[in-house]
């Protein structure tokens, strides 16, 4: 779950995730996540999302496939070995007896986390990391915009920290210029 969340997605719309939402392109080794849905202690059986610009698809390759498989494929197994209904709605994230997890899940994961290794995360902190490192990589903001899930690319620039790589950068380019 952690792995998933580090994708810039709000905690909600993570635990909204079922495994429909998840389609596999063996030939391209990618998936496509799509993002209609969300989870939150107020919602627990799902709600619509925030805004519009919230609906949105994903598509990822590399590492993060073999995650997402694995995850599907052990929710799936779950919900099988407690007989589940084949009609109940197929959430990724299931506890031992095949009901949707805790909506508190993912911040208890980032709370284990913090404890263990003294560096503080939440999972909005996540979501900001995301955004941070895909414009420090370049990637056009408009494109990051989309990936988030933002109305404006103000607010996804609102999102990001500096970093000392494009601190650095931004440096090199006015140190050029002497």
């Amino acid at each position: 779950m952690l792995c998933i969340a580090s994708l810039g997605l709000r905690a909600g719309e993570l635990l909204g995730l079922r495994t429909t939402s998840i389609k596999f392109d063996d030939e391209k080794k990618s998936a496509e996540i799509i993002i209609d849905l969300q989870r939150n202690r107020f919602n627990e059986l799902g709600a619509p999302l925030k805004t519009k610009d919230s609906y949105r698809k994903l598509w990822v390759n590399g590492e993060i496939v073999d995650v997402l498989k694995y995850s599907v494929m052990y929710s799936n197994n779950i919900r099988k070995a407690n007989f589940i209904s084949l009609d109940a709605t197929p959430w990724l994230w299931v506890n031992q007896y095949g009901a949707p997890v805790n909506t508190s899940a993912l911040s208890k994961i980032t709370s284990k986390v913090s404890s263990g290794t003294d560096i503080r995360i939440t999972p909005h902190m996540l979501r900001h990391f995301f955004a941070t490192q895909a414009i420090a990589s370049n990637a056009p903001a408009i494109d990051v915009m989309h990936w988030l899930g933002h109305s404006s690319v103000q607010m996804t620039a609102d999102y990001t920290r500096q970093t000392k790589e494009a601190a650095l950068n931004v440096y090199d380019g006015f140190n050029g210029t002497w």
